[in-house]
C-alpha cells in the first residue's frame, strides 16, 4: 500500500482497533536502526492479522524518522 493511500485511510477512521506485540529485536548502527518482532493487529472489522513486522530509522538532520514500515503475514498454523 502506498503511504498516500495508508495516509487517506487514517483520515477516514482509525486503521486499527488493537495492536499487540511480542519481544522485539533491534539492530542498531550509527545512521540507522531495523527494529522485528511478531504481531497481533486487529482491524475495526475484526480480523486479526498475525505477522512479522519490521520497521527501520534514520537519523536524518538529527532526528530519527521512520523511513520503511512492513508487515508480513504468518501462515495461519504459525501465529502465536
Amino acid at each position: 500500500m502506498s503511504l498516500e493511500r495508508y495516509l487517506s485511510l487514517m483520515a477516514i477512521a482509525p486503521f486499527y482497533a488493537k495492536w499487540e506485540h511480542g519481544d522485539m529485536r533491534v539492530r542498531l548502527s550509527e545512521d540507522m536502526a531495523a527494529v522485528r518482532y511478531q504481531a497481533k493487529i486487529t482491524f475495526p472489522s475484526g480480523r486479526v492479522v498475525d505477522c512479522w513486522h519490521t520497521d527501520i530509522y534514520a537519523l536524518q538532520a538529527g532526528s530519527w524518522k521512520a523511513v520503511w514500515s512492513q508487515a508480513t503475514p504468518l501462515p495461519p498454523d504459525e501465529g502465536r
